[in-house]
Protein backbone atom coordinates (compact mmCIF):
# COMPACT_ATOMS: atom_id res chain seq x y z
CA UNK A 1 0.00 0.00 0.00
CA UNK A 2 1.44 3.36 -0.92
CA UNK A 3 0.92 6.48 1.15
CA UNK A 4 1.66 10.10 0.28
CA UNK A 5 2.73 12.49 3.00
CA UNK A 6 3.57 16.18 2.90
CA UNK A 7 6.87 17.08 4.56
CA UNK A 8 7.89 20.76 4.50
CA UNK A 9 5.59 21.35 1.54
CA UNK A 10 6.99 18.42 -0.48
CA UNK A 11 4.98 15.30 -1.28
CA UNK A 12 6.78 12.07 -0.46
CA UNK A 13 5.43 8.74 -1.67
CA UNK A 14 6.48 5.69 0.27
CA UNK A 15 5.30 2.17 0.98
CA UNK A 16 3.48 1.85 4.27
CA UNK A 17 4.73 -1.28 6.09
CA UNK A 18 2.92 -0.97 9.40
CA UNK A 19 3.53 -4.10 11.46
CA UNK A 20 0.12 -5.48 12.43
CA UNK A 21 1.21 -6.36 15.95
CA UNK A 22 2.32 -2.86 17.00
CA UNK A 23 0.61 -0.27 14.78
CA UNK A 24 0.54 2.51 17.40
CA UNK A 25 4.18 2.00 18.34
CA UNK A 26 5.15 1.88 14.67
CA UNK A 27 3.16 5.01 13.86
CA UNK A 28 4.73 6.96 16.73
CA UNK A 29 8.28 5.95 15.74
CA UNK A 30 7.63 6.65 12.06
CA UNK A 31 6.28 10.11 12.97
CA UNK A 32 9.46 10.81 14.95
CA UNK A 33 11.62 9.86 11.95
CA UNK A 34 9.50 11.99 9.61
CA UNK A 35 9.75 14.96 12.00
CA UNK A 36 13.53 14.60 12.06
CA UNK A 37 13.68 14.44 8.26
CA UNK A 38 11.51 17.55 8.02
CA UNK A 39 13.83 19.50 10.33
CA UNK A 40 16.89 18.33 8.38
CA UNK A 41 15.18 19.35 5.13
CA UNK A 42 14.42 22.83 6.48
CA UNK A 43 18.01 23.22 7.65
CA UNK A 44 19.32 22.24 4.22
CA UNK A 45 16.85 24.49 2.41
CA UNK A 46 18.01 27.46 4.48
CA UNK A 47 21.53 26.96 3.11
CA UNK A 48 20.52 27.02 -0.58
CA UNK A 49 20.46 29.97 -2.97
CA UNK A 50 17.80 30.57 -5.65
CA UNK A 51 19.52 28.14 -8.05
CA UNK A 52 19.46 25.37 -5.45
CA UNK A 53 23.20 25.45 -4.78
CA UNK A 54 24.60 25.39 -1.25
CA UNK A 55 25.58 28.97 -0.48
CA UNK A 56 27.19 28.44 2.91
CA UNK A 57 28.98 25.63 4.73
CA UNK A 58 27.52 23.96 7.79
CA UNK A 59 27.98 26.13 10.84
CA UNK A 60 28.59 24.89 14.36
CA UNK A 61 24.92 25.68 15.07
CA UNK A 62 23.84 23.47 12.16
CA UNK A 63 26.03 20.64 13.43
CA UNK A 64 24.66 21.00 16.96
CA UNK A 65 21.11 20.93 15.56
CA UNK A 66 21.86 17.75 13.59
CA UNK A 67 23.35 16.11 16.68
CA UNK A 68 20.31 17.07 18.73
CA UNK A 69 17.94 15.71 16.06
CA UNK A 70 19.84 12.44 16.09
CA UNK A 71 19.70 12.23 19.88
CA UNK A 72 16.12 13.41 20.37
CA UNK A 73 14.37 11.82 17.39
CA UNK A 74 16.31 9.30 15.38
CA UNK A 75 18.11 7.16 17.96
CA UNK A 76 15.01 6.16 19.90
CA UNK A 77 12.69 5.96 16.88
CA UNK A 78 15.05 3.74 14.91
CA UNK A 79 15.59 1.54 17.96
CA UNK A 80 11.82 1.07 18.25
CA UNK A 81 11.48 0.28 14.54
CA UNK A 82 14.27 -2.30 14.76
CA UNK A 83 12.76 -3.82 17.89
CA UNK A 84 9.35 -4.35 16.28
CA UNK A 85 10.99 -5.88 13.25
CA UNK A 86 10.76 -3.25 10.53
CA UNK A 87 13.20 -4.22 7.79
CA UNK A 88 15.78 -1.47 7.18
CA UNK A 89 15.53 -2.00 3.40
CA UNK A 90 11.83 -1.10 3.32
Amino acid sequence: MQDKTTICGNRIAYDDHTPETNPDLYESAADEVEDALAIIHELQESRLNEEGDVREPLTRTHINTLQEINKEYLDSALAVLRAIGVDEDE
